[in-house]
């Protein structure tokens, strides 16, 4: 499980706190046999990859393991596949409250990263690591870090997007702890 994690150059992805260098191990804690240190992971997870409301480089490529984890047989209890499935969610959208209508405005985030691809690309083809992220974005113009934003928005929404069909699956799903699982992924399906 979690083939491919270590072929990812985390330490040049940033997160909320810097360097996403931890989010291996944070994903990996998400299988353990110990429901506290899987609880201390999905905590951090979710403060390090989406920050009030915010989406980093760390986010889009940390969303297939989820995915494999959510899918694969592990140790997550149905409460903690139910957080996994509201953790996607935020990942997707964010707070669904930030969206006045019940649509998301993808063709305007696609739109918008458009126009901000360039900016994500002479960050990517430069010398920088995962620290150096909040630093860019902070020394462009307001425009410019709402497009930098809209890209890896639309990262993170099409990654989610592609576990639409286990999402399906789990809005199917029967038996004990089935309705919780089964109402987290209509809310989140309902995004995508």
């Amino acid at each position: 499980m979690l083939d491919g994690l270590d072929d990812v150059p985390w330490h040049r992805l940033g997160h909320a706190y810097g360097t996403a260098s931890d989010v291996p191990g944070q994903l990996r804690d998400l299988l353990s046999g110990d429901v506290a240190t899987r609880g201390v992971a999905l905590w951090q997870l979710g403060g390090n990859i989406v920050h009030q409301g915010s989406r980093f480089q760390a986010s889009a490529a940390a969303v297939p393991f989820l995915l494999e984890i959510l899918a694969g047989p592990s140790p997550l209890t149905t409460t903690e596949r139910v957080r996994l499935i509201e953790l996607l969610g935020e990942l997707a959208i964010g707070d669904p409250s930030f969206y006045p209508s019940p649509a998301f405005p993808l063709d305007e985030i696609r739109a918008d990263a458009a126009a901000g691809s360039g900016l994500m690309a002479a960050f990517e083809a430069g010398p920088y690591d995962g620290d150096d992220f909040m630093e860019y974005l902070s020394a462009l113009d307001e425009p410019d870090q709402e497009r930098l934003g809209a890209v890896l928005l639309l990262r993170v929404y099409e990654a989610v997007r592609a576990g639409k069909p286990l999402l399906e699956r789990l809005r199917a799903e029967e038996g004990d702890g089935a309705a919780a699982l089964r109402e987290a992924a209509t809310e989140t399906l309902h995004w995508l």
